[in-house]
């Protein structure tokens, strides 16, 4: 960026660690009702630091060579848990199957912006969000290596908390 500040640029460092653990319990392979349960658990944390540095200094704001200033500083935090469930159940003769399963997820996000130099404002911001996640679907086996299915079922993105976005007054 160059202009009334001279050359800036950008020095970014970004921390992510994901976790993620399930838990589930099945029937034997061989049972005309197959079933399985479960639990499962994610995740995740953020820190995002973000600097300008001008090289070259800047003498009417009195920024001396190399001289950092913050445009984001930010943690965030996200979890998601969950039980399902599905069973599926055989007939004539394990060539028809029909599937009936259902998922429960709730998603917890939190997020915090320090205030910066010349960045974003600082804020903090929380969410939590759940939902019920049915499946159905049915299946025909003509023969061991030969199936058709239909399947139907919802699926869900949940929201979150913007770290990175730059909401800056300035310039």
């Amino acid at each position: 960026m160059h202009g009334m500040l001279g050359q800036v640029i950008s020095d970014s460092a970004y921390d992510t660690t994901n976790r993620y653990y399930e838990l589930r319990a099945q029937s034997p392979r061989a049972a005309a009702l197959r079933w399985v349960l479960g639990a499962s658990r994610s995740e995740q944390s953020v820190q995002v630091l973000s600097d300008g540095v001008w090289p070259n200094g800047n003498a009417a704001f009195g920024i001396p060579a190399g001289g950092r200033f913050g445009f984001n500083d930010a943690t965030g935090d996200g979890r998601n848990q969950a039980l399902f469930g599905q069973a599926t159940l055989r007939f004539l003769g394990d060539q028809l199957g029909l599937t009936a399963g259902l998922r429960r997820e709730q998603a917890d996000r939190s997020g915090v912006n320090r205030a910066v130099d010349f960045g974003t404002p600082a804020f903090d911001a929380s969410l939590s969000t759940s939902r019920t996640l049915p499946k159905l679907g049915l299946d025909w086996r003509f023969d061991p290596q030969t199936t058709v299915y239909a399947n139907w079922a919802t699926g869900w993105r949940p929201g979150g908390v913007n770290l990175y976005a730059n909401t800056s007054t300035f310039g």
